[in-house]
């Protein structure tokens, strides 16, 4: 999994716009190509966001998690590790836990909820993982410390709340069994 921490905000914003343009080359070229896109557009929000947030300045980081949700409906925490190449498929509802990390070129629908199962008080290895290239399908809910492998694919309206192999499609409810 490429972590965004080791990759420039320029770098990011380059790959994200080679998912949504299919184009290379200088990023200013491909913005006309992506500017109907609101995917593209949280995209560009989200970036700026977790660069405020690494550096330090968490208020300004919060007020453009402000902006996303009024803008184009997606409401990210500024804690949330996204890797490159992002595709937010149509951003309204989608919800994106503080501890949340989602690997190299995942495909987001709307109303995805990426979370902890109980808000009192959560540790970093409460939050989801999601592994390179995983396809998370609408409203699609992924709670608790669980990880959803590389290349997995979450059917739309999917509850998963156990590990997801990758390479593997889950539809319905994916809870481990009750002892």
């Amino acid at each position: 999994m490429a972590p965004a921490d080791d990759l420039t905000f320029g770098e990011l914003v380059a790959s994200d716009l080679v998912r949504y343009t299919g184009r290379t080359g200088p990023w200013w070229t491909a913005i006309p190509r992506g500017l109907g896109r609101p995917g593209l557009w949280a995209t560009l929000v989200v970036r700026a966001q977790q660069r405020l947030h690494a550096r330090g300045s968490r208020r300004a980081a919060e007020m453009l998690r402000g902006l996303g949700l009024w803008w184009v409906g997606i409401d990210v925490a500024a804690g949330a590790r996204i890797g490159p190449g992002v595709w937010f498929e149509h951003p309204v509802g989608i919800v994106i836990g503080n501890g949340v990390v989602i690997g190299a070129g995942v495909t987001v629908a709307q109303g995805v909820t990426l979370g902890v199962r109980h808000s009192d008080v959560a540790a970093p290895d409460d939050f989801p993982t999601i592994g390179d290239g995983a396809i998370l399908g609408a409203r699609s809910t992924v709670l608790g410390g669980v990880t959803v492998g590389a290349g997995a694919v979450v059917g739309a309206h999917t509850l998963v709340l156990h590990d997801v192999a990758p390479g593997t499609t889950v539809v319905g409810r994916t809870s481990a069994p009750h002892a």
